[in-house]
């Protein structure tokens, strides 16, 4: 699960896309036209499943792990 904050420039977060029923449809990091005005804030809650998922990620090309990567994989299965 994952929170959302309205904010007037979502360009600067990450960014949930919603469809009419607020459910996520996909994540967008510092859009340049968002989907939607709902930035992601950083607050998280996994299944105990995220440990496999984050022992498979590989580093993006910043060379970080990107806990973007992790919503992606449960937005995927349609468990976000």
């Amino acid at each position: 699960m994952l929170f959302g904050y309205y904010v007037d420039d979502p360009e600067r977060y990450g960014v949930a896309a919603l469809d009419g029923a607020g459910k996520v449809l996909g994540i967008e990091v510092k859009p340049r036209e968002p989907k939607s005005n709902y930035a992601i804030v950083g607050l998280y809650f996994y299944p105990n499943s995220v440990v496999e998922i984050a022992k498979s990620l590989k580093p993006s090309d910043r060379g970080e792990l990107e806990i973007t990567t992790v919503n992606q994989t449960y937005l995927n299965k349609w468990t976000l």
